[in-house]
């Protein structure tokens, strides 16, 4: 069992990699162990209309994901060759895959490491090779059976 001044001091305020308080607003009870779960901080943000990633903390962030997103789209059209949807679908997964390791990297959390990268496709900064990144989707086209 947490005594009281164990919780206060779980339930207190950390500071992110990027400068951020994120709370720790629960704990979760798993084999007698006291788990603190850090939430993403949005009650302490503005609000994202608000763009409250400067390009100095995302930049590097940015890039580092980008900097596979070539190597990405080719490995998902390698796996779906006609199916643009399909294709576009699989190179998320391994998207992910950079996003976590990106986002371990430069210790902050795959949230804030995907808002990064949001981020910097909304203000066009350039990708690896110089364009910034196409931010379109291919439209849903079912496979047939």
């Amino acid at each position: 069992m947490v005594d009281a001044a164990q919780k206060k001091l779980l339930v207190g305020r950390v500071r992110t990699a990027l400068g951020f308080i994120v709370p720790l607003a629960s704990l979760t009870y798993l084999s007698g162990l006291v788990v603190p779960i850090a939430l993403a901080g949005w009650r302490d943000l503005p609000s994202t209309s608000a763009r409250a990633f400067s390009e100095e903390n995302c930049r590097p962030i940015f890039d580092a994901i980008a900097a596979h997103e070539a190597k990405n789209r080719q490995e998902g059209k390698s796996g779906f060759p006609d199916e643009p949807w399909s294709a576009d679908d699989h190179r998320a997964a391994f998207e992910r895959d950079v996003v976590r390791g990106v986002a371990a990297d430069h210790h902050v959390t795959l949230p804030t490491a995907y808002l990064c990268f949001d981020e910097g496709i909304r203000r066009r900064w350039p990708g690896a090779n110089g364009q910034p990144l196409d931010a379109k989707v291919a439209p849903l086209d079912p496979r047939r059976r």
